[in-house]
């Protein structure tokens, strides 16, 4: 998930415990992404919802994320 969220220029800052925190350079706003290899839809989709409020297209992050 972080490199895929790299390419969308989305900054990752490594935190302690599960999470990091993703930060859209656009906004500056800021959500917490788990760790985890294996996401549960539930928490693609709202990475998703996320990105698309930031300004993304969803073309783009489907991409990224290798989502159909």
């Amino acid at each position: 998930m972080d490199r895929a969220l790299r390419k969308l220029g989305v900054e990752i800052v490594k935190k302690r415990g599960g999470h990091d925190k993703a930060i859209c350079p656009v906004t500056g706003k800021k959500t917490d992404i788990p760790r985890k290899i294996d996401l549960k839809s539930g928490i693609t989709k709202s990475i998703c919802k996320f990105l698309l409020e930031q300004g993304y297209k969803e073309e783009d992050i489907k991409k990224a994320l290798k989502v159909r």
